[in-house]
């Protein structure tokens, strides 16, 4: 079995080690445990663990098998892979011999044809003397012919060098076309970046804010619970009707009257009850307002959260933008570099068997 790659062993045996050490302890514990002891330990607990053990081994294995499956599947790609760039190795070994061969051929046949030329009989009228080895005009020919291979010679320069002031424009245009890409991306990337942070400021602000107008709202209601409280102990503390303190003891002038108090009369109950009844009042209106206070918070803050959710959706949407014109950018170099490739393969790297270049040579005789 292939071992795991994604597992580091000094992981895995520690994790072992610590099983080791859990059990170890466990077992110390029933040990000196004199109930268990006694009754025995939960089979059922014990039956639990066993199976999944087993659970978990089983999905071991199954995971085992799986990258193997997977390790297999990809050697046996590699190896089709292989076999097929042998067999097109094969191909082109092939067709590089044959076209050997038929050059081989085609030079054998261009010397016997011009060795039997050679070797003809001059006719009886002609003005060459009848030898062999003869030729008066055999500087001219031959002055000719280096003429006219000089001046191929140069027409191959001038096209080679035509090609190469292509290929080298080419790739000027293709390097002045990978800059200016690349220019206008980290523009693009700069701006997303200031645009990111004048937002964070912007909601760092906002956050600053609100927490100072949570702190003042919490401070101004304090004031008022603490100015609420203290009027309604004034009251208390110096209200005539509830002290009754116009009045005092017969037997003791300095004693209040309270201490004889028979009851109220029915416009002191009616002052207690408008009292009440106006207290409760405020304690509504304040239940309310502070209510609407919460309510306008609560809206305030799902603002904030929906402005920053739709501000958070923006810079994805700029990323997955970015991206793609990146992706897109990228596809473009690679086709202009396949084209530019295939090119120079078909083109540059050519150089095809013609006949007009075998036929200006041998046209000559003696």
């Amino acid at each position: 079995m292939l071992a795991r790659a994604d597992v580091d062993p000094l992981v895995k045996e520690q994790a072992q080690i610590d099983a080791r050490r859990t059990r170890f302890a466990e077992r110390t514990t029933r040990i000196l445990d004199a109930k268990a002891r006694t009754m025995g330990v939960d089979a059922g607990s014990l039956a639990a663990q066993v199976e999944e053990k087993q659970r978990r081994e089983q999905a071991e294995l199954e995971r085992d098998a799986y990258f193997n499956g997977k390790m297999n599947e990809h050697a046996e790609v590699l190896k089709r892979l292989e076999a097929e760039r042998v067999r097109q190795q094969r191909l082109r070994d092939l067709e590089d011999q044959s076209f050997h061969a038929s050059q081989a051929d085609e030079s054998r046949r261009r010397l016997a044809h011009e060795e039997a030329t050679r070797k003809m009989p001059i006719a009886d009228d002609s003005q060459w003397l009848n030898f062999k080895g003869v030729d008066p005009n055999a500087d001219a020919r031959i002055a000719a012919q280096k003429e006219q291979q000089q001046t191929w010679l140069t027409a191959q320069l001038a096209i080679q060098a035509a090609r190469e002031e292509r290929e080298r424009a080419e790739v000027a245009r293709f390097e002045h076309a990978q800059l200016t890409a690349q220019a206008q991306l980290e523009a693009l990337h700069r701006d997303k970046e200031e645009s990111d942070k004048a937002d964070r400021r912007a909601l760092a602000q906002t956050h600053l804010s609100q927490a100072e107008e949570a702190h003042l709202r919490r401070e101004f209601l304090k004031a008022q619970e603490a100015r609420a409280s203290a009027a309604e102990i004034e009251a208390q503390r110096t209200s005539a009707m509830l002290n009754e303190l116009g009045q005092q003891r017969r037997d003791n002038a300095a004693r209040p009257i309270p201490a004889e108090f028979k009851g109220f009369t029915q416009s002191q109950r009616q002052e207690v009850l408008d009292v009440q009844q106006r207290q409760t009042e405020e304690v509504r209106m304040r239940r309310e307002r502070e209510l609407q206070e919460n309510a306008a918070w609560a809206a305030q803050s799902e603002s904030d959260r929906r402005k920053l959710l739709a501000l958070h959706r923006e810079q994805q949407a700029n990323r997955v933008m970015a991206a793609t014109a990146l992706a897109k950018t990228h596809q473009n170099q690679a086709q202009e570099q396949a084209l530019r490739q295939e090119y120079v393969n078909r083109v540059v790297n050519s150089n095809p068997v013609e006949e007009e270049f075998f036929g200006q040579f041998g046209t000559s005789c003696r």
